[in-house]
């Protein structure tokens, strides 16, 4: 384990590699080194170990991890608002997050028992078949049993009919759950699907033209949240339930 600030401070060091058999450091081990400060904006990767994201994540930020990740600093939420962490590859030896999304390959066996207890409190698993990105901060993950969690912030990205990147998985889709920071549900974005049951955990969200196109879909919503008296009034090219 490399503790906080274990190297803090040290100008000099302008290199550094990790031991293959590391399994834990903090985010803030290498902080003001030589290395750390000619890293430029944005994620930081340090010998596979997802290290620090360099400068400020957006709040309820998604982590999209690269396959070859093999471990995330801990730590890593005292200094940024993170809603998820989605994984591409092996299960990590060691995680330290708590009231988060984990989203792991369903199809990667290194991730069963996996449960990281001890160290981590409250996490929330999706094993995933597929995933992505549909906005600036917003990823998408297809579980096992046909829901398709919407997750992070902002806006959804817009598609013309059928280029979504879950429509491929269409027929498989039963569920749709969108987390309550996206303020934005991108035009086509949920086409040609059927018998869907689309949950909202927030204020209403705007609506791109056609978001439901051709789809046959029940939306549910909370009650006494804002803006949905005018959303739940519109089809947006679909056959809508509200």
């Amino acid at each position: 384990y490399i503790a906080y600030r274990a190297f803090g401070g040290n100008s000099r060091l302008q290199q550094i590699s990790l031991p293959e058999n590391l399994t834990r450091l903090s985010y803030k081990a290498f902080e003001d080194t030589g290395w750390y400060n000619a890293q430029p904006e944005g994620h930081v990767y340090l010998d596979g170990f997802y290290y620090n994201y360099k400068g400020q994540l957006p709040k309820n930020a998604v982590l999209y991890l690269d396959e070859n990740t093999r471990g995330v600093a801990d730590e890593l939420q005292m200094d940024h608002d993170l809603s998820a962490v989605i994984f591409q590859g092996d299960a990590p030896a060691h995680l330290q997050m708590s009231n988060i999304t984990v989203v792991y390959p369903a199809d990667n066996a290194t991730w069963d028992g996996v449960d990281y207890m001890g160290y981590s409190i409250n996490l929330n698993w999706i094993a995933a078949k597929a995933t992505g990105q549909c906005g600036e901060n917003i990823y998408w993950a297809l579980d096992e049993n046909g829901c398709l969690h919407l997750l992070g912030s902002g806006a959804m990205a817009d598609y013309s009919h059928g280029t979504a990147p879950w429509y491929a998985f269409r027929d498989q889709i039963k569920e749709v759950k969108i987390a309550d920071a996206i303020t934005y549900v991108g035009r086509y974005a949920f086409t040609s699907m059927q018998d869907v049951n689309v949950y909202f955990e927030a204020d209403a969200p705007a609506f791109g033209e056609n978001c439901f196109a051709d789809t046959a879909c029940t939306v549910n919503y909370p009650t006494g949240c804002a803006g949905w008296a005018n959303a739940a009034s519109g089809q947006y090219g679909g056959n809508v339930i509200w």
